[in-house]
């Protein structure tokens, strides 16, 4: 059965080990990767237009690849792993640094360039008796070629099973084993990079060491500065919570009733806003000019919310709202399953339910197909 474009493998071993195997799989994809993101309008306005693609690569890793070390430190277990996937790719450290450097390339919103977004939604067991997490992940639609759902078993850690991309030893989502959900959405900073972990990797380093919320908690406050802004979404069997990040702190926001949370990609805590680009500004130039930069968000949050206050009881219900496109049914830049225009669409989805260990998971827009599904 077709579930859309999406690969799957299984690594094990310790976390270089797993890195040598996803890189050696995956080896042609990563060698050609920067070629594809350098197709995208974010990347594709870093690099000088007389630049020839090569030559910019070549200088984007070199300047990038001291800050990744700085930032990589904080997690050493997702370092091991991606010199790993260095090895296993045969590609070098510096252009896998490039790779790896998305979010903190793209960290501060701009008023030319379309952002990238995504929806996460944890709905609490008060509501439907389990937790249940829905991720929709944003992006371009260029980059789903990339999707990879990974199960790592590492032999001293807790396994995982993790949506990410095959160039990256990282991730945006995941499930360990505990049941413990990690996900993070971009946010809209206005910050440039402070030190800390990269937040990709800090998904990965939390899913390898941690059982629930609470010492996700421990573990990502640990660090008050970020190089990038986002807003992760956790949640265990029992609880959920959301954390707002951008490069100058971090703040903790409550489930809406103990029933639900819902991220999109704009800030809720008031104390956040300030780091956050004016609510009502719009876009310059390009083919989004004169549009709100944060409209998509609001309006996939304000779809969320009435999905999520009327109730839901069945998994039906679940699916139906990762797949919902608005009162009018007609999908669009705007709707939870997003089909973007003219850049971002939603290209990969995934249902978490900690209680059972399963994971449901579909590439490209939810609406297209059926789910696949994936247990430890």
């Amino acid at each position: 059965m077709d579930f859309g474009v999406v690969k799957t493998v299984e690594v094990k071993g310790n976390p270089y080990e797993m890195g040598v195997l996803q890189g050696e799989y995956f080896r042609d994809e990563i060698r050609h990767a920067a070629d594809t993101l350098l197709t995208l309008p974010s990347l594709r306005s870093l690099k000088p237009q007389w630049m020839p693609n090569a030559v910019f690569q070549y200088i984007a890793g070199k300047k990038v690849w001291k800050p990744f070390v700085r930032y990589m430190r904080y997690t050493p277990d997702v370092w091991m792993r991606f010199g790993g996937l260095v090895s296993g790719s045969g590609v070098s450290k510096e252009y896998a640094a490039f790779l790896h450097m998305g979010e903190v390339l793209l960290n501060r919103a701009t008023y030319d360039v379309p952002t990238d977004a995504c929806t996460g939604i944890a709905i609490l067991p008060n509501m439907m008796g389990k937790t249940v997490v829905i991720k929709n992940f944003d992006y371009p639609p260029e980059i789903r070629q990339f999707n990879l759902l990974r199960k790592s078993i590492p032999n001293d850690g807790i396994p995982s099973i993790e949506l990410t991309k095959t160039p990256v030893a990282i991730a945006h989502d995941g499930m360990n084993e505990e049941g413990l959900v990690v996900l993070y959405n971009y946010a809209a900073s206005i910050y440039d990079s402070e030190d800390g972990p990269l937040l990709g990797a800090l998904v990965q380093h939390v899913l390898n060491t941690a059982h629930n919320v609470d010492e996700s908690v421990d573990i990502i406050m640990r660090y008050p500065k970020a190089p990038s802004s986002g807003i992760f979404l956790l949640a265990d069997k029992k609880k959920a919570i959301a954390i707002e990040i951008s490069p100058k702190r971090k703040m903790i926001r409550q489930p809406f009733d103990n029933l639900f949370v819902i991220n999109t990609n704009h800030y809720q805590v008031p104390q956040m806003k300030d780091d956050q680009i004016p609510e009502n500004a719009v876009f310059r130039s390009g083919p989004m000019k004169g549009r709100m930069i944060l409209e998509s968000s609001f309006a996939r949050y304000d779809r969320g919310m009435k999905l999520l206050t009327r109730g839901v009881k069945t998994l039906d219900d679940v699916f139906a709202i990762a797949r919902d496109h608005g009162e009018s049914g007609i999908p669009s830049n705007n709707t939870i399953c997003r089909h973007g225009e003219p850049s971002s669409a939603t290209i990969v989805s995934a249902i978490f339910i900690p209680e059972d260990g399963v994971v449901y998971y579909r590439g490209g827009n939810p609406c297209e197909g059926p789910y696949g599904r994936i247990t430890f």
